[in-house]
């Protein structure tokens, strides 16, 4: 198995701070916490995000801000969120049977988050790195976003979001090969995903 991110590159995240995290915390669900000198932070979204100066067309606070950018210290800051994707690819598959043709039906993937994100799968067959079949399908949003508390409370309002549990989408593919490659390629759109288990339907086809 071969996991890596877009352009063969792994995922590098950095951030700026006046002052250094005093510690962090990562919950199961996948949440990041970051202990500051005068306060929590939160870590959400997973996203490549650029940043552009325009103070020049949103000229004062009211305006920038009512065009849902950020007003600093004279300064008009546009935040533009990039998705990204990362790719898993597998080996040449035989299923224990080099000399006979399988007929893949479908797969089964199972997934957990991902929340309305695209995955694409490709099969390639007989060591054939050509062009590969492709299919794409839809994560689902899952979980449900809670609000606890009053914003005019001591300490606000918390935002609690339920688990996002496994969920198992089933891709037709229809593809005939005596060995299969399957490489699956899934969009990062600001909310975590993990690829668990994948399953393929197989039929037996003629010896080759």
């Amino acid at each position: 198995m071969i996991l890596f991110a877009s352009q063969n590159r792994p995922r590098i995240t950095t951030w700026s701070f006046t002052s250094a995290p005093l510690c962090g915390l990562g919950t199961i669900d996948g949440t990041l916490y970051l202990g500051l000198s005068d306060s929590v932070a939160e870590y959400s979204d997973y996203y490549d995000v650029t940043i552009s100066d325009v103070t020049g067309t949103y000229g004062n606070q009211s305006v920038c801000e009512a065009a849902n950018n950020t007003w600093e210290t004279s300064t008009c800051w546009s935040y533009t969120n990039n998705n990204y994707n990362y790719t898993w690819q597998s080996a040449w598959l035989d299923l224990n049977n080099p000399v006979i043709a399988k007929i893949v039906k479908a797969g089964l993937f199972t997934f957990v988050g991902g929340r309305g994100a695209t995955s694409e799968i490709f099969i390639y067959k007989d060591y054939d790195s050509g062009s590969p079949y492709s299919k794409s399908f839809s994560l689902t949003t899952q979980g449900t976003t809670y609000l606890y508390g009053k914003l005019n409370s001591l300490y606000g309002a918390a935002i609690y979001a339920s688990p996002s549990t496994a969920k198992e989408y089933k891709v037709p593919l229809g593809r005939t090969g005596r060995v299969i490659r399957l490489k699956m390629t899934t969009e990062v759109n600001g909310n975590y995903s993990s690829l668990v288990n994948t399953t393929l339907l197989t039929k037996q086809g003629k010896i080759r």
